[in-house]
């Protein structure tokens, strides 16, 4: 019997909690409201950026040519990750390991690009004296293209 007890006070006070943890919407809305309006800590205030941040393409990355440009065009995109070349590694093992792992990079980029862009077509691609992907795309998808987070340039 004494176990039933606890086990009968143990759901009354997890009812309790559950019941008293949920806050009507009228309440959760004039809290929100209220939160809007105060201070932030000057711990948490001082991580604030200066403008929120956006996934549109910055458009200082694309070549001035392609911003006017119609139709399909080839384009090379060069992506963030160093080159063989420009590899602190010397070695031949380890530039071998870097220039597989470009490629797995180039081969992750296009994909997603093909999914943005169904139409994208890649000619060709490098490694060693820069991390790039020679494309075809339509020149209305390059600011889609550039909006792609691994893309130093178009």
């Amino acid at each position: 019997m004494n176990k039933r007890f606890r086990i009968g006070a143990t759901a009354a006070v997890l009812t309790s909690v559950v019941c008293s943890a949920t806050i009507p919407p009228a309440v959760a809305a004039d809290r929100a409201a209220t939160r809007l309006g105060t201070q932030l800590p000057a711990s948490i205030d001082q991580l604030r950026l200066p403008q929120p941040m956006s996934m549109t393409a910055d458009r200082s990355i694309i070549d001035p040519a392609l911003l006017t440009a119609t139709g399909r065009q080839d384009v090379l995109v060069r992506l963030r990750s160093p080159s063989v070349a420009r590899q602190a590694s010397r070695s031949p093992a380890a530039q071998q390991s870097h220039k597989a792992k470009l490629k797995n990079e180039q081969s992750a980029f296009f994909t997603r690009t093909q999914k943005k862009i169904p139409g994208a077509k890649m000619l060709s691609s490098t490694q060693v004296v820069l991390n790039g992907v020679f494309m075809q795309v339509d020149a209305a998808m390059i600011d889609e293209l550039a909006a792609d987070p691994d893309v130093e340039r178009i």
